[in-house]
């Protein structure tokens, strides 16, 4: 610590302190300069080990209450990117280890399937055969790949988008279990959605999860999809295609808002 008294004064004042603060002005309820992202990243990094998807809010909050500054959303959102990359590591590393973890952990769950695809790296248009780029990659348990066999043959296929620092989409299959419970069968990563990965991830369904005849495939009306079930491997009697009720309900009832008729389609469904 260091401090250093005023002119002709006998007030000293500190000027530098390195450790936890705990002395705050408690009528001062607005952000800090010295509340600092590296203050924050210390204070929050317990938290967010226990709790990785903590909202921004929640974080604000917890430190409002404890020290009696408000941070800004920018300060605390780079505190918490700060502990999620000391704790789970940053994107890149995540990306370039990921060929490891999916090895290491078919090591130690035999027969399960993975599949990655790289694309070459240019710099400068010149081709780089020594580095690749991620494209796309699948993936089935095999738990889920020897439980399907029981299961009744209906697949349903959807994505959603991701968030992170870098953007894409989530396939996903499942099917029922006996319960009528949802069961995971095989998921996939792609850049985004379009025939060429939706074709790729149906052709990887019929290579590593499933080659059962009379599967009936249940999807939104997504036009990449379609194109995708023309495979000869998903064509009657192999395969059938329909659509999801519930979509087809959200669809109605956007363009008639009328919840009686959409009760009594789903019915009729």
């Amino acid at each position: 610590m260091r401090a250093s008294r005023r002119e002709r004064s006998y007030i000293w004042k500190i000027t530098q302190y390195n450790g936890p603060h705990t002395c705050v002005n408690p009528s001062i309820t607005q952000d800090h300069r010295q509340l600092d992202s590296k203050f924050i990243f210390d204070f929050i990094l317990a938290i967010v080990r226990e709790q990785p998807n903590v909202k921004i809010s929640a974080l604000q909050a917890e430190i409002k209450d404890k020290v009696g500054y408000m941070p800004s959303y920018r300060k605390m959102w780079k505190a918490r990117h700060d502990a999620v990359v000391k704790i789970f590591g940053g994107w890149e590393e995540s990306l370039t280890r990921l060929h490891q973890f999916m090895l290491a952990l078919c090591k130690h769950n035999p027969d399960s399937s993975f599949l990655i695809e790289d694309d070459p790296l240019f710099v400068n248009n010149k081709l780089k055969l020594e580095n690749q780029v991620f494209d796309r990659m699948f993936w089935a348990f095999k738990q889920t790949i020897e439980g399907f066999k029981h299961y009744r043959p209906v697949i349903f296929i959807d994505s959603t988008f991701l968030y992170g620092k870098y953007k894409g989409c989530l396939f996903c299959a499942t099917g029922l279990d006996g319960n009528n419970h949802i069961f995971p069968i095989a998921w996939g990563i792609i850049d985004c959605e379009n025939t060429r990965n939706w074709d790729w991830f149906m052709s990887c369904l019929r290579v590593f999860v499933t080659n059962r005849s009379d599967i009936c495939v249940i999807s939104d009306r997504h036009i990449a999809i379609k194109k995708a079930m023309q495979q000869d491997w998903w064509q009657p009697p192999n395969g059938h295609h329909r659509y999801c009720l519930r979509h087809v309900l959200s669809n109605y009832n956007t363009k008639f808002k009328n919840p009686n008729m959409k009760e009594a389609l789903r019915k009729a469904g």
